[in-house]
């Protein structure tokens, strides 16, 4: 199973480079021939942009796994030992169930993309697409939630160490606000 997630993660990063390297490229392309060849690309625009949006919600994946996402950790700071890893548990359960909420109600936005058969402007691409970004990368992201709840549940079940060391940020590297 180990091997499985290490490929995922490593062939999620690949896919997110290249995307945003595409993107930059998009975009640089559509600069040189707005303001040099005076002719502008109409659809270049728009995919940029939807392709900033997956990179967006893909890149919740990585965060979390890293646990480099934007949190309050102020409480989290002060506490220690098995109290650390309830109040971390804790915040996993009211992440995953913010997650569950957005594959739900994101799939539902998607399936009505998909009845209606939305079309984007330029590129004709159906907007289901596009919405998909939603709830593919929170379901990504509750699975990598449940990943850390079962580390927490291993540390306060005594299964795996209680490192607060490892919970601390590294040296030079300011908390989240």
């Amino acid at each position: 199973m180990k091997k499985i997630v290490e490929l995922y993660d490593k062939l999620e990063s690949h896919i997110l480079v290249f995307a945003l390297a595409f993107s930059t490229i998009l975009i640089f392309v559509q600069v040189i021939f707005r303001y040099v060849l005076n002719n502008s690309l109409t659809w270049s625009e728009e995919l940029a942009r939807y392709i900033f949006i997956w990179l967006i919600w893909m890149g919740t994946s990585i965060s979390m796994k890293s646990k480099e996402h934007i949190r309050m950790d102020m409480l989290s700071n002060a506490l220690h030992g098995k109290a650390k890893v309830g109040l971390d548990l804790f915040s996993n359960i009211l992440m995953l169930a913010f997650c569950v909420f957005l594959v739900i109600f994101g799939w539902d936005m998607v399936s009505s993309m998909m009845t209606r058969g939305n079309l984007s402007v330029a590129l004709r691409l159906p907007m289901w697409i596009v919405y998909l970004s939603l709830p593919l990368s929170q379901l990504i992201v509750g699975l990598r939630v449940i990943g850390h709840m079962v580390g927490d549940i291993r540390k306060l079940t005594g299964r795996e160490p209680l490192d607060d060391a490892a919970d601390k940020p590294a040296e030079g590297k300011e908390g989240n606000a």
